[in-house]
């Protein structure tokens, strides 16, 4: 099954048991940049312009590891992180370079034992029972962060925090917004989970260790909105305005949306950019290029038997992103694993998860298959479904969310562009995934509330 790539929109959620679904969304506005340069080399049928016009969003913060930054190939044991030890090892206390000795601003140099705050590399650690609030965009890549304690982003300003491996320790907890008090309209918050150094290292869990990893909780939420919405009209050739059923909730300029394909015997699925909204009208351009400069839909989107046309949202102002590896280093992307009670406290609501997840790592001598899923939910220790609400999952190398022996309700949410199956949960375990709505064929899903 690997690469092969399903070129289906979907959007999901029915209950189901040990079974694999292969679905593809479309990439979230907070990630646009890197959405707009990823989906330019991978999608026939986006409207893109060379030039983005629109503000700058968190998604495209990425950085990008180049050929100069990689290593020479060796042989490389994809099993060598499986345990919550083997994460643990990763963020060593006795390797630690900035310890917090008291609460406060992260840019606060009087929190930090050593006076400093943490630089380029730096390997930070929250111990328990102090509290670390995250008010800027911080551009500096650190190694690692240990939480034992808290790590909060704030909620009424623009926050980003790059790390190459973040774990949350069973006592830890990080919130980026929460049920009460969600990331604010107009603010962005992102936690980026780029692999740190490729060249120096003496062992290679770094493949491995590009990782948000949580034994403890983690809440994030941004601001709720209109994932899938029906047309009311079919797009046709020429059209720079799409026509919706109803009035969609919080989309804004600059979102990007896609118009799911209908029809398996061509691929119509097109990314757009969203220019102006006026109640059911949405007028849409190529992205990053001004309407007025646009000559409209290329050709005809199409319906298949009685099946309704949708356009899906993938915006959203709070996400989880990882680096664009050079071709041949995808294994040093990041992804997310929730084990334990981690899995049973993860709460994730209107999330962006950007370019998270691993294939296949090597060159022309060697191919080493990782297999990192974007987000895992393993050994849950609680019966009650985690909840995940609302994500916008793009660009993932490998299979989207997995589920091993725990119980995840997903709904609302939509994926695009991922290499295998976008949900899925394993055979014969007691894995649970649950997802809300109407199946209506096999490559479609509809999303309901």
């Amino acid at each position: 099954m690997k690469n092969r790539k399903f070129k289906f929109i979907g959007v999901i959620i029915f209950s189901i048991s040990g079974l694999i679904l292969f679905l593809q969304f479309s990439p979230p506005a907070f990630l646009q940049r890197k959405a707009i340069h990823s989906m330019s080399q991978n999608h026939k049928n986006i409207e893109t312009d060379s030039k983005p016009k629109n503000k700058i969003n968190i998604s495209s913060t990425r950085n990008v590891i180049t050929e100069n930054d990689l290593v020479e190939d060796k042989e490389i044991n994809p099993n060598q992180l499986n345990s919550p030890e083997d994460y643990l090892a990763l963020v060593d206390l006795e390797k630690v370079t900035h310890r917090v000795i008291k609460d406060g601003l992260w840019a606060d140099p009087s929190i930090w034992g050593n006076g400093e705050v943490p630089n380029s590399g730096a390997k930070v650690h929250i111990p328990e029972e102090i509290n670390v609030v995250l008010d800027f965009t911080n551009e500096t890549h650190l190694k690692s962060v240990r939480i034992d304690g808290s790590l909060i982003f704030a909620t009424d300003a623009d926050t980003q925090l790059m790390v190459d491996t973040m774990l949350v320790n069973e006592s830890g907890i990080l919130e980026i917004g929460n049920s009460q008090n969600p990331v604010k309209d107009g603010v962005e918050a992102l936690l980026a989970i780029n692999a740190y150094d490729l060249t120096n290292h003496d062992d290679d869990t770094q493949y491995l260790g590009a990782v948000l990893y949580s034994l403890g909780q983690v809440t994030m939420y941004g601001q709720e909105k209109t994932a899938k919405a029906s047309l009311l009209e079919t797009p046709e050739l020429g059209d720079r305005e799409l026509v919706l059923k109803e009035i969609p909730e919080n989309w804004k300029q600059g979102d990007i949306v896609v118009i799911a394909g209908s029809r398996l015997e061509r691929d119509e699925e097109y990314t757009l950019q969203v220019d102006y909204i006026n109640g059911q009208h949405v007028g849409v351009t190529a992205v990053g290029q001004d309407q007025s400069e646009w000559e409209g839909l290329k050709n005809d989107h199409g319906i298949h038997r009685d099946l309704e046309t949708i356009a899906v949202n993938v915006s959203r102002n709070t996400g989880i992103s990882s680096s664009q590896p050079a071709i041949g280093a995808e294994s040093a992307q990041g992804n997310v694993i929730f084990y334990g009670d981690g899995a049973a406290n993860a709460d994730l609501s209107y999330v962006g998860a950007y370019g998270l997840g691993a294939g296949t790592r090597g060159n022309d001598q060697q191919i080493v298959d990782f297999e990192k899923p974007a987000i895992a939910f393993h050994e849950s220790t609680n019966t009650n479904p985690t909840i995940v609400e609302g994500l916008a999952l793009v660009d993932a190398p490998e299979s989207g969310i997995e589920v091993k022996n725990s119980n995840v309700f997903v709904s609302n949410s939509v994926a695009f562009d991922a290499d295998g199956g976008a949900y899925l949960t394993e055979n014969g375990s007691e894995s649970r995934l649950l997802w809300r709505g109407k199946r209506t064929t096999p490559s479609y899903f509809s999303l309901g509330k």
